[in-house]
């Protein structure tokens, strides 16, 4: 067999971590576990640090450190030998170059898939050799694949998981929901029809959006996200397209139009400075979005998929924080949009729709493993201009098969706003597919209003009421040309 073993890199990641502290275990936690080092010495090592690391927030970790928490493990008695005594001092002494600790430890997670691929694979060679030729080309076809998909278990470190009774604290859940009766069961988006047709606001698991192109997905998103982080709750903005350096500021510049109500054109061009009332409110929004820290932005443009995964995990636990569970606390994930950044995984044997397949699992069941919510938008194909159905994603049948709800955002067609009236709104959002709520029948949906100039969307109600001031003109202004447009409003 191969060398499928670095002691070197495992030194250097223990060592790593001693030095720099607590933050530089959470940035390496992803990819090494217990398992993930090949030495004894080493394991047991980790695993003192990875006690320590779980209950204090540290800049660094001593030998004292490491000792006391040997004890609390029980493990106190390998460093009474001299050998692993002067391992430990060792590793301690050594000094690694922060920057370089992930990169080592990206290099031991592959080689231990190396080795338990290997264990596999003499797995199937053993069951290979029980062959006696009876057997169906399906069969033995089945057989491989078996072998492989156990692969995928052997990832999760959490071996002693077990089934419970699924009665198991149901009494003590019905009182909780006695004695927090309430409208929303979920994280609210802040649009109260929507919220109710997706089952009771965001739940745990992928909530799809798709639109046609300049429908408005980012205004919408930037708009739940400032709707959230307005009840004090973390919200994690992941943008693949968006500018915001220098004095290009796109989410920015619609944070500011929609909390202000001035036109996003005057405030970027300086023109706002004509009127005194204008910059006033701008100046009270600017100090509203630069004090309000529970909204946060990243660019994940050209980034690996697994590196996305990286920022979001990294996130969750430096900033939002664990329960005693393992859950994640109350938080929001935006992800603008699902789409391949590369193409490094698209090849003859693996499509580009199966990469979006595998990039949506992948979101639902961080979703899951941390019980929290995520938005993620996609791009409708020509069918989504008229459709409303799942079949209507670019890309992949899969994207739909795994979230907990599919929604459609999109304009509104000339005669629903004849039928409904201009006051109900230029948009609409169908709940096609909901697993927690009812979503939508056909001919139902929820109003939207969205004023493109100010980056402002409001829900209308039955009677809209909620439409005021000029929402009324972006309607009136574009009436007359929906006729002759593809899409109506712009």
């Amino acid at each position: 067999m191969a060398v499928t073993s670095d002691v070197a890199a495992e030194r250097a990641v223990l060592s790593g971590i001693c030095q720099h502290g607590t933050d530089c275990f959470l940035d390496v936690t992803d990819y090494v576990k217990t398992n993930t080092f090949s030495v004894d010495s080493n394991k047991i090592i980790f695993k003192c640090i990875e006690h320590i690391c779980k209950t204090e927030n540290l800049d660094s970790i001593d030998l004292p450190s490491i000792l006391s928490a040997s004890k609390e493990l029980n493990l106190n008695h390998i460093f009474d030998r001299k050998e692993e005594f002067r391992h430990l001092n060792s590793i301690l002494q050594l000094k690694v170059n922060e920057t370089s600790v992930r990169r080592f430890a990206g290099k031991l997670r592959r080689l231990e898939i190396a080795r338990l691929l290997f264990d596999q694979g003499s797995l199937l060679q053993e069951k290979m050799s029980e062959v006696d030729g009876t057997e169906t080309v399906s069969q033995l076809l089945g057989t491989a694949e078996n072998v492989i998909f156990d692969f995928t278990s052997l990832f999760d470190d959490e071996s002693d998981l077990k089934p419970t009774p699924i009665g198991e604290g149901i009494a003590e859940y019905v009182e909780y929901l006695i004695e927090n009766p309430g409208d929303i069961s979920g994280l609210s988006t802040g649009y109260e029809e929507f919220d109710s047709a997706i089952g009771g606001g965001l739940l745990p698991g992928v909530t799809m959006i798709g639109a046609r192109a300049k429908v408005g997905k980012t205004t919408l998103s930037v708009n739940i996200a400032k709707n959230v982080a307005e009840q004090e709750i973390p919200v994690l903005y992941l943008d693949t397209e968006m500018v915001e350096t220098g004095k290009y500021r796109d989410i920015s510049l619609k944070l500011l139009g929609m909390s202000s109500g001035v036109d996003i054109n005057d405030i970027k061009s300086g023109h706002m400075v004509e009127d005194p009332e204008k910059v006033a409110k701008v100046r009270q929004a600017s100090d509203w979005i630069e004090n309000h820290k529970n909204f946060s932005r990243i660019s994940i443009a050209g980034k690996s998929f697994e590196d996305q995964l990286y920022v979001i995990r990294r996130w969750i636990q430096s900033e939002v924080g664990l329960n005693p569970d393992g859950s994640a606390k109350e938080c929001l994930i935006i992800y603008d949009y699902l789409k391949l950044m590369d193409t490094a995984g698209i090849n003859e044997s693996v499509k580009e729709f199966q990469m979006l397949g595998m990039m949506m699992t992948a979101l639902q069941n961080m979703a899951i493993r941390y019980a929290i919510p995520i938005i993620s938008f996609t791009q409708l194909n020509r069918d989504g201009l008229d459709g409303e159905h799942a079949g209507v994603v670019a890309g992949s049948d899969r994207i739909t098969w795994f979230c907990t709800a599919f929604c459609i955002f999109k304009y509104k067609s000339r005669e629903e706003i004849e039928t409904d009236g201009p006051e109900m709104g230029n948009r609409k959002m169908v709940v096609v597919l909901s697993r927690y709520g009812p979503g939508h029948d056909f001919g139902e949906y929820c109003n939207f209003m969205m004023n493109k100039w100010k980056a402002q969307i409001v829900e209308v109600n039955a009677d809209g009421a909620e439409v005021v001031g000029d929402f009324f003109e972006v309607v009136e202004e574009n009436e007359n040309d929906a006729a002759e447009m593809e899409i109506p409003f712009n």
